[in-house]
């Protein structure tokens, strides 16, 4: 019998600018320069008890609970750092008496606090947070039919509920609740073909829980989003040859998705969220070697090759095109938002209005037969080894290795200029000097040795349009000193 018990906090607080642009690069005509404060936290704790079958019997088992339970709180409090440009106390620019009329009462409490607070440039401030309530009971036999062939079958019986609570200062609260349950299961056979050569063939279903957005009047993404599930289907064998010296396991898979859960942008400005897709299919081959060759060199390499589509029609909304929608009707009705011109892009643009939504409703666009996001055709590393004996027993291990991956459509809208993350190929180096087994040794990586500027990932935010890149560093250097006693 096994017990794990685990208690998790996360907290995260920090600013940045929304806008992406220093302040010195930005005027007072256009877009204010935004500032946005943040905090993230998260509270998790579970617990899982295993009862395990004793090695050796004809039946290999396993029966076990498991509990989760976890918070997460989310805050975000939005400044513009021009006086006078789209703020609550802006005279020659939209404020937020224009943008929310009624909601916002003069001398009301909600517009004092707004006056009194350190900044009039507050704009926008919203919070949110989930709590989560997750446990299942599962278990998993494999029967040893004989020596070579066994066979396996499992389940899991999972209840989740969920709930959310949103709010910011010019709506009331929303609270959505959703309770799911959903039993998985696995059924699986391993064949031993020669004592080093496996083939296996494998069906599992997955289940990823719904949860709730913190959009507080969206037009088009609901305010909760459905569970999404997963068939997988994998065939594959692992080999050993050559007295153990090359091996060699390659597989196959194709994965059925259902209700795909994905970032999305509301017909109305800001009330995006997650949404599902109904159908999605991803399948592909992935291997591994491993090979010691003469003249002490050992080689290493693994890859991945996959594609996907979306296999059901489904309208869904572009930033780009919308952001051109928002474009053209200011272009119309003007930007700036004053008592005179009440219809101007900036009174409108987080509420919608007939003539705006008409022009954003025109950028929905049908996304079957795109790929998922984030889903790069190609992924394979190789490295290859040398070690040098010295004397008293000393050695140098020497390695070097090559990353490759293709390039791939962060969004579901495909490979445009803007949602796409660009292929890389990456070159690192590493040493290791081992004085003698048991004892010091001095180590010296070298990464991104060609000093690439490649994106590791790259996310668009579907609420709002922002895209960012988080890019590998620049050439390393890292110099490690172990020793085992």
């Amino acid at each position: 019998m096994k017990a794990l018990s685990s208690y998790q906090e996360v907290n995260q607080h920090g600013s940045v600018n929304e806008d992406g642009l220093n302040e010195v690069l930005q005027t007072s005509l256009g877009n204010p320069h935004d500032v946005e404060f943040f905090l993230h936290n998260s509270k998790n704790i579970t617990e899982e008890l295993d009862l395990n079958s004793k090695p050796g019997g004809p039946v290999d088992w396993i029966v076990g609970a498991f509990y989760l339970k976890s918070r997460l709180t989310v805050g975000y409090d939005q400044y513009n750092t021009f006086l006078g440009d789209y703020t609550y106390e802006g005279t020659d620019a939209p404020n937020l008496l224009y943008l929310y009329g009624p909601n916002i009462v003069p001398g009301s409490a909600v517009a004092n606090f707004l006056d009194e607070t350190l900044y009039d440039q507050l704009y926008f401030q919203n919070t949110g947070v989930e709590d989560r309530d997750s446990y299942s009971g599962y278990g998993q036999a494999t029967y040893h039919v004989s020596d070579s062939l066994r066979l396996t079958a499992g389940a899991r019986y999972t209840h989740d509920h969920n709930t959310t609570l949103f709010s910011d200062y010019y709506n009331p609260s929303i609270f959505v609740e959703q309770t799911a349950t959903r039993i998985t299961w696995r059924a699986a056979a391993d064949l031993d073909l020669t004592p080093t050569n496996l083939a296996y063939a494998s069906i599992s279903t997955g289940f990823k829980p719904g949860g709730g957005n913190i959009s507080d009047f969206p037009a088009v993404v609901p305010f909760q989003f459905k569970p999404e599930t997963i068939t997988a289907y994998e065939l594959g064998s692992k080999n050993s040859f050559l007295d153990k010296k090359l091996n060699v396991n390659l597989a196959g898979f194709f994965y059925q998705d259902t209700n795909m859960q994905y970032q999305s942008e509301d017909l109305i400005n800001f009330q995006g969220g997650v949404d599902n897709i109904p159908h999605t299919q991803v399948y592909g081959v992935e291997g591994e070697i491993a090979a010691i060759l003469p003249l002490n060199l050992r080689l290493d390499g693994n890859f991945t090759w996959e594609q996907g589509k979306i296999t059901s029609h489904y309208e869904a909304f572009d930033n780009v095109s919308g952001n051109a929608a928002n474009t053209a009707y200011g272009n119309i009705y003007g930007f700036n938002c004053t008592p005179s011109n009440p219809a101007a892009l900036y009174c409108v643009i987080n509420t919608g209005n007939a003539a705006l939504n008409a022009l954003r409703l025109a950028a929905y666009r049908d996304v079957y037969g795109n790929a998922p996001p984030s889903l790069p055709t190609l992924i394979s590393t190789l490295n290859l080894s040398h070690t040098l004996p010295l004397g008293d027993s000393s050695s140098l291990l020497s390695r070097v290795s090559v990353q490759y991956r293709s390039d791939y459509a962060d969004t579901i809208f495909g490979k445009t200029p803007i949602y796409t993350a660009p292929s890389y190929t990456l070159v690192n180096l590493y040493f290791d000097y081992v004085f003698r087994p048991d004892s010091w040794d001095v180590s010296l990586g070298v990464n991104n040795v060609f000093d690439k500027a490649a994106v590791l990932s790259r996310f668009t935010n579907q609420f709002g349009g922002e895209t960012t890149q988080l890019f590998f560093p620049p050439t390393e250097w890292v110099l490690g000193f172990h020793y085992k006693f």
